[in-house]
């Protein structure tokens, strides 16, 4: 399983967890996830590590720039 990890700061504790699921890429900026997504897809889940206006500035890249073929559907 490939997940997308967006965190702007380091969470090992969580991070440890998610990489007992698979293969976690972690990322600190909602572009730079579209474009590996883009490019390296399709990931199995995106977690979104952030609340508040931080959690959705990821939110808001990744829903306007990603279409379902960058994750895979199970």
């Amino acid at each position: 399983m490939r997940i997308a990890l967006c965190s702007y700061s380091q969470k090992e504790k969580e991070t440890a967890l998610l990489m007992k699921l698979g293969k976690v890429d972690r990322f600190d900026n909602g572009v730079f996830c579209v474009y590996a997504m883009q490019r390296d897809g399709p990931y199995d889940a995106v977690v979104v590590m952030e609340d508040g206006a931080r959690g959705m500035n990821f939110c808001m890249s990744i829903r306007g720039s990603v279409s379902y073929t960058h994750l895979r559907a199970h």
